[in-house]
């Protein structure tokens, strides 16, 4: 029989611009119990499968995204667009599987003549997937959750994914937004079931003694003449 490795709850921070430093990650952390703070980066250049071609003009650079545009090749579709930053529509960017090399892709396009083909490269030290944060506590990463989920950060919203001591991804309960109970244990809701129910036994005290609860009255309005 096997025991599941017991570990600490951790979250993964997703959203963060490719650029940001561990001096900034840190500083979203700050006040927060952190047990280990694991940064990914690229240790290379690589191909980031987006490749900048110019043309002559803009009819040619229709053809182009017409001849390639959402067409598979090598298990991806591929995108061709003109570059929003160029008004004579003559830079395109091309999104493709970064597999293939400059001499494949300029091979497939070969019907059209490039003025200039450029790979982009995703540079050493840029980040590489969600960095991921364990923390001592569930009220730690509830608490880490509260400010970072749907926060703006360097101009991109983040998004911050739980999971629990095994590893299991955690859902947040529907009532209070919390990761680590089942919404039937919710404590936010067992409290607003506790007010209820309160005032319904009040209401039905209040009948039996003959009271009438006075609703509130709507605010009247005047017309402007």
């Amino acid at each position: 029989m096997t025991t599941k490795e017991k570990k600490t709850p951790s979250i993964k921070i997703r959203g963060l611009n490719p650029e940001t430093t561990d001096i900034a990650i840190n500083n979203l952390l700050v006040g927060f119990s952190v047990i280990s703070l694991k940064i990914p980066r690229h240790e290379t250049d690589i191909p980031s499968g987006v490749c900048v071609v110019t043309t002559d003009n803009s009819v040619i650079s229709a053809d182009v995204i017409k001849f390639g545009n959402n067409k598979k090749w090598c298990k991806k579709i591929m995108e061709v667009v003109v570059d929003p930053k160029d008004k004579m529509q003559t830079t395109l960017r091309i999104t493709y599987n970064p597999e293939k090399s400059k001499e494949e892709l300029i091979e497939y396009f070969k019907k059209f003549t490039f003025n200039s083909v450029e790979l982009e490269f995703i540079k050493a030290g840029q980040l590489k997937g969600d960095v991921e944060v364990e923390v001592d506590d569930l009220k730690t990463l509830n608490k880490i959750r509260q400010k970072l989920d749907k926060y703006n950060f360097e101009g991109k919203e983040l998004s911050v994914v739980a999971f629990n001591k095994y590893g299991k991804k955690m859902v947040p309960c529907y009532v209070c937004g919390e990761v680590g109970h089942a919404q039937k244990f919710c404590p936010v809701a067992a409290q607003q079931k506790a007010v209820k129910i309160a005032k319904l036994k009040e209401d039905a005290k209040n009948r039996r003694n003959g009271v009438v609860r006075e609703l509130p009255k709507k605010q009247e309005t005047t017309s402007k003449q």
